[in-house]
């Protein structure tokens, strides 16, 4: 038990990152809607983390699709990857 240790910490530290990573989608999809200080200084802060996530689910619709589809689109479908492996890696630790 004790030799499995270290990779459950490593999935705890990925999932935490996941957990970063829908916490800045969401914040750059609200920034969309709502422009309020508060919510553009945390969509500034993320827009690199942003900018690089959104370049991959792009990266991975285009080799699916030959459309291109909006950053909210891009986003949403990276918001529900991320729930679906969260709750994947969740799982995985629970059992």
């Amino acid at each position: 038990m004790i030799i499995f240790l270290p990779l459950i910490l490593l999935v705890y530290l990925l999932i935490i990152a996941i957990d970063v990573l829908i916490f800045f989608a969401i914040i750059k999809l609200l920034h969309c809607i709502w422009a309020t200080p508060c919510i553009a200084a945390f969509d500034t802060t993320g827009t690199p983390l942003m900018d690089w996530f959104t370049s991959q689910i792009e990266r991975i619709l285009q080799y699916f699709s030959n459309k291109t589809f909006s950053q909210r689109v891009q986003l949403s479908i990276g918001i529900a990857a991320m729930i679906l492996a969260r709750t994947l890696l969740c799982a995985l630790i629970c059992n």
